[in-house]
């Protein structure tokens, strides 16, 4: 008995990654949008990295999840600028070329730099 292991082409991955930075946002400004995206069920995960000059609590949890400009939910930010934080992975529904995003709820404080990733995994029809 052994291992047997081939190669050969992989299956594409459906993982879709987009990332933004944006300082000082206004109310309701989109730091970072995917592209268009199949139908589906997908798993997403999203990773903070404020710096710059941040007010807590003005700048802490100050970012929701959109889905074609529907809220999904707070994302919270961490409590000192420069930490990076991956929150906990959010499942959404997303239609045909839709879109999934992150914008800020209210004006974030002049000088504070807003830093997003966004990571969906397509996880089922």
């Amino acid at each position: 008995m052994g291992i047997s292991l081939t190669t050969g082409p992989r299956e594409p991955s459906s993982a879709v990654d987009a990332y933004g930075i944006v300082t000082s946002p206004g109310a309701g400004q989109t730091i970072v949008t995917t592209p268009a995206l199949p139908a589906g069920e997908y798993s997403v995960l999203v990773i903070t990295h404020p710096t710059g000059t941040l007010a807590s609590p003005a700048d802490y949890d100050n970012v929701q999840l959109m889905v074609n400009a529907v809220v999904q939910g707070t994302v919270l930010q961490v409590t000192n600028a420069g930490q990076v934080t991956q929150n906990p992975p959010v499942t959404v529904r997303v239609p045909a070329n839709g879109t999934i995003s992150v914008q800020a709820i209210a004006a974030g404080t002049v000088g504070g730099i807003y830093k997003i990733q966004i990571i969906a995994n397509l996880t089922g029809p």
